[in-house]
């Protein structure tokens, strides 16, 4: 089905076919599942259809699909429940299921299982008081005392084995892929749950055995190369044009990698302070490296340094644009700067921990909770923002429309399964941002480094401390975990030509292309 999307033809004649026969030619040749399938299973399948356009950044298909098919709208509350649901969000699950329009019967059984679940997950994580005070709750929602019993001796298995022969007899979910088709089953049909009983629908229509695996045609990030650094790699950043790749070492050594065959040096540089953050102007010609209390810029072609300009005190990020660049600093300020290194704006805004510059505006965030959106060339500030923590990365999308915020993860709650809620995506339109979804999924660690986006805004990458590679999709679903480095990943980029890059503390930039692959 991708594929399909991906050739860009139309919605109707593509997925639908003709659902009929050509009196002139004979059966459609775009013989399709849904040709097959009908009733509540073929209105499933086109919602699935549709979920999977819209995370993948194709709207405008999504939406032409929704308006044909005459598929209904979600039901308040539905699209909650299920992002919770696929990200193993038990205690949200109960929450959101509260809130939908379905019989008390059905919440109270669906609140059961995903109890049940939680419980499993907290005795195999041996969180033994988690899984007691869950196994409180599902002693108020059981009548069933013996179930109960059956229930608590799990907490005294030791052996994986004994834990397994109680699962069955208990009756419990054996995976967390069945307890959710356990919870979907109890969705009354007419909402229209999309990925219930998906294989199901798939494994009985005529033409089944033919169809390829649905991760066949999924495109994720492989492995291209591998570059050797002699102390931590703490930022890189590629060329506007996709040609030129910069890396900044802890030992203050900037590195330039073009592009080729494979990605090779092609000069280096030295600087007093470590180089920290790094930028490039639209054309693709001059770098800006940040180290210390100063931005450096160096001209691409021939690695010589052009101008120089300082704050009084540590900077703290770097990022430019057509005309201007700008800085911000923990000296409380952030400056634009044209690019003869003049000072053209000053914004007193308090200690900035990053900003991020489309067109003429930038987003800057700071402490005490606050995202600024300021006019640098007019020099004014277009909105403050209050949010939930301290923003430590902006990235502004290439179409300029979102920006993506990571937060300091100790100034969150701590969370049960810790999901990335430090990745905020905000959308932006005149000169204000508005928080649209959090990301979230099987992350392990509780801090990630500074993300990006990729593939033409629909996929954010972020890395982590615990020295893996995250990759979800606009709308907060996990893709996919990329695990090669051994140290944690202080930053990764991406160019418009699906080439993505990670710099880690174990001193390497490994660069990675996005085709084919499965998911491990």
């Amino acid at each position: 089905f991708r594929n399909l999307v991906q050739q860009k033809l139309p919605a109707s004649s593509r997925v639908f076919g003709d659902m009929a026969s050509d009196p002139a030619n004979g059966p459609s040749q775009h013989s399709t599942l849904l040709q097959s399938t009908s009733g509540s299973n073929k209105l499933h399948l086109v919602r699935l259809m549709v979920d999977s356009l819209e995370s993948m950044g194709y709207g405008n298909v999504a939406a032409l699909l929704r308006q044909e098919s005459q598929l209904p709208p979600d039901p308040p509350h539905l699209r909650e429940f299920r992002t919770h649901l696929y990200s193993h969000d038990w205690n949200c699950v109960v929450d959101s299921v509260h809130k939908m329009a379905i019989p008390d019967d059905s919440v109270r059984r669906i609140e059961i299982i995903a109890r049940k679940q939680q419980y499993m997950e907290l005795i195999a994580k041996k969180e033994t008081s988690k899984a007691l005070a869950t196994l409180r709750l599902l002693g108020q929602l059981l009548e069933d005392r013996k179930g109960l019993h059956q229930l608590s001796i799990l907490l005294l298995c030791v052996n994986p084995s004994d834990i397994g022969e109680m699962v069955v007899r208990c009756g419990l979910p054996q995976s967390p892929t069945e307890a959710i088709a356990l919870v979907q089953d109890i969705i009354p049909t007419s909402m229209m749950l999309p990925f219930n009983s998906l294989e199901k629908i798939v494994q009985t229509s005529p033409g089944a055995s033919k169809a390829a695996p649905v991760s066949a045609h999924v495109r994720l990030w492989e492995p291209v190369s591998t570059q050797l650094h002699s102390s931590p790699v703490l930022c890189i950043k590629f060329s506007p044009d996709g040609q030129l790749c910069a890396a900044g070492e802890q030992d203050g050594t900037l590195f330039l990698y073009e592009h080729g065959e494979m990605w090779r040096q092609k000069t280096s540089l030295k600087f007093h302070f470590p180089v920290s953050k790094l930028s490039w102007k639209l054309n693709s010609e001059t770098l800006l490296v940040c180290a210390g209390s100063s931005v450096f810029g160096v001209q691409a072609s021939s690695c010589q340094l052009i101008f120089e300009i300082s704050h009084s005190d540590f900077i703290t990020d770097v990022s430019a644009s057509r005309n201007f660049f700008v800085t911000s600093s923990i000296d409380g300020t952030a400056c634009g700067w044209d690019w003869q290194g003049k000072r053209i704006a000053t914004f007193r805004l308090g200690i900035c921990n990053a900003l991020s510059v489309h067109g003429d505006v930038a987003a800057v965030g700071c402490q005490g909770k606050q995202i600024f959106m300021i006019d640098v060339p007019a020099s004014r500030i277009l909105s403050c923002t209050k949010v939930d923590a301290d923003p430590v990365s902006m990235t502004f999308s290439r179409s300029g429309d979102a920006v993506l915020c990571f937060f300091a993860a100790e100034t969150l709650p701590k969370l049960d399964f810790a999901p990335a809620t430090e990745l905020i995506v905000f959308t932006y339109q005149d000169g204000v941002i508005q928080r649209h979804n959090a990301v979230s999924g099987p992350k392990q660690s509780r801090f990630v480094s500074h993300p990006c986006w990729a593939v033409e805004d629909t996929t954010i990458v972020s890395g982590s401390e615990d020295s893996s590679i995250f990759c979800w999709t606009k709308l907060g679903v996990f893709i996919q975990k990329l695990t090669l480095h051994s140290g944690p990943i202080n930053q990764v980029d991406s160019t418009d030509q699906g080439i993505l890059v990670s710099a880690s503390d174990d001193r390497t930039v490994r660069f990675w292309r996005y085709g084919s692959s499965e998911c491990e």
